[in-house]
């Protein structure tokens, strides 16, 4: 099986920190403050029935004190990733939402939602 790598990158703004909490049906890989253009990154082998899901929960502050957030799949298998199988996925948190970055440039996957935390928090909690 391909080995798969995953970044996560804060590109809000200086001073704002972007809380990351990322983990698949077997693996929880904890909670991490990333500052201003720091990374989490973790790698991993999709699982032998190719069924390997990662998502995380993202959240951050606006200059207001309002959360801002989501709960982002990051990997799914290279069949249903509509940009193909690509072995390095690196996703970076804008103020208008999650992009994936590319050769030539990025797309918007996910916008954030601003409000209370409902029960989003999470799939399993």
């Amino acid at each position: 099986m391909r080995k798969h790598h995953i970044h996560v990158v804060n590109d809000l703004w200086p001073g704002t920190p972007l809380i990351v909490h990322c983990k698949s049906k077997d693996d929880d890989l904890g909670e991490h403050s990333l500052d201003y253009q720091e990374a989490f990154s973790w790698h991993f082998r999709e699982n032998f029935l190719g069924t390997t899901l990662f998502w995380c929960f993202m959240k951050w502050k606006d200059g207001n004190g309002n959360w801002a957030y989501e709960n982002h799949d990051v990997f799914k298998t290279c069949e249903s990733m509509r940009i193909g199988c690509r072995s390095d996925l690196t996703w970076s948190a804008q103020s208008e939402g999650l992009y994936l970055l590319h050769k030539n440039g990025k797309d918007l996957w996910y916008k954030w939602q601003y409000g209370t935390q409902k029960s989003r928090y999470l799939r399993n909690n």
